[in-house]
């Protein structure tokens, strides 16, 4: 997710939920490298290279405790970025618009070749909020629970629910 404009960070992509077969049968396998699940490092360097508001690349460790980060602009591990925030008391929230792009989200690629779609923060979090509130009766107390990985939309989903106050749980892959 994209955290206010200041801090951009780029999800290692395809946690394992497609084979190569199936990207390539889709038509957009450019690259595939199992270590990092699907997308390769210097694919990110790549993008991280190309769009100049990326501060950082924060890479979350999936299937190595330690991936090579080396080839990947402006990245830095998770482990790093938590320690670099150490003896910080206070986050800073910027106000933005209630528009401002969320994160980006593709079509399933089913009917040609995938599509992005920009997801804004306010229309999001009101849609989100009415399944939550009205849909599931979450609230409080409550503990909203989905299998799912963090690279599929579910997520997205999923982690709003603490906008209602429940608690989320996540198992990551599928039971």
């Amino acid at each position: 997710m994209v955290a206010g404009g200041r801090l951009q960070v780029l999800e290692w992509l395809g946690h394992g939920q497609y084979d190569d077969s199936d990207q390539q049968q889709r038509g957009y396998l450019v690259e595939c490298a199992k270590p990092l699940g699907g997308v390769s490092a210097a694919i990110v360097g790549e993008i991280a290279q190309r769009i100049a508001s990326i501060e950082q690349v924060v890479v979350v460790p999936y299937l190595r405790d330690r991936p090579d980060i080396s080839s990947v602009t402006r990245a830095i591990t998770y482990e790093a970025f938590v320690a670099s925030a150490a003896g910080q008391s206070t986050l800073e929230f910027a106000h933005l618009p209630f528009d401002h792009p969320l994160y980006i989200m593709y079509s399933s690629g089913t009917t040609g070749l995938p599509k992005c779609m920009v997801h804004g923060a306010g229309g999001t979090l009101l849609q989100h909020q009415k399944e939550h509130v009205l849909h599931c009766d979450l609230g409080r107390n409550d503990r909203a629970f989905f299998f799912t990985t963090c690279g599929w939309m579910m997520w997205n989903w999923l982690v709003s629910a603490l906008a209602v106050g429940a608690a989320v749980v996540l198992y990551d892959g599928a039971p």
